[in-house]
């Protein structure tokens, strides 16, 4: 979700979510008990997470848009937490 304030050349952001991400082995080998399988697609890791994050959209003619965010978000698997800071610049129309 995101909320833009929609007033002005200079528009503040605010959005959260929830991400969830899949990862796949390309080149797993499965072996059963009467047949070898190469290059299984096979899961090997999944996590589930947040993101939140703020910016601004800097209006610069019309509907065309310079626009700057400041995301946050944090994964949690069987394993680890992930946290991740991401800074994005965009053109946006």
């Amino acid at each position: 979700m995101e909320y833009t304030y929609d007033k002005g050349k200079i528009r503040p952001v605010i959005n959260a979510g929830i991400s969830h991400s899949s990862f796949y082995d390309l080149k797993s080998t499965l072996k059963t008990n009467t047949q070898i399988s190469e290059n299984v697609l096979l899961l090997q890791n999944s996590s589930t997470g947040i993101k939140t994050g703020i910016g601004i959209d800097y209006q610069i003619n019309g509907n065309q848009f310079i626009i700057v965010r400041f995301l946050y978000s944090r994964h949690v698997n069987y394993y680890d937490m992930n946290n991740t800071y991401q800074v994005k610049l965009g053109y946006k129309f």
